[in-house]
């Protein structure tokens, strides 16, 4: 008998996965600016329009134009909402 509940246990655990994969393979993931190279940024934009715009990516400065500030501070947004549907996702199914 303990076989069969553990038996039924692990497949509906396997459907909830497979339902939590499906769900989140529907949520596209934001893309990311080219101009905010691959590294880690701190999420954060530094300047001022009239002493120009900078952003820190592996401790690195890089200087960015008001255009791809707007765009990087987009892609924050975006990725803030993505992170959102993402819980709402997994705190659904409690994972």
């Amino acid at each position: 008998i303990l076989i069969v509940i553990s038996l039924l246990i692990l497949k509906k655990r396997k459907a909830e996965k497979e339902l939590l994969e499906k769900e989140l393979g529907e949520i596209s993931k934001p893309q990311r600016p080219e101009c905010l190279p691959g590294g880690k940024w701190n999420g954060k934009t530094y300047g001022s329009q009239k002493y120009g715009y900078s952003v820190y990516v592996d401790d690195v400065k890089i200087t960015i134009t008001a255009e791809e500030k707007d765009q990087i501070e987009k892609y924050s947004e975006a990725m803030d909402e993505y992170y959102a549907k993402v819980k709402e996702i997994k705190d659904k199914h409690r994972i």
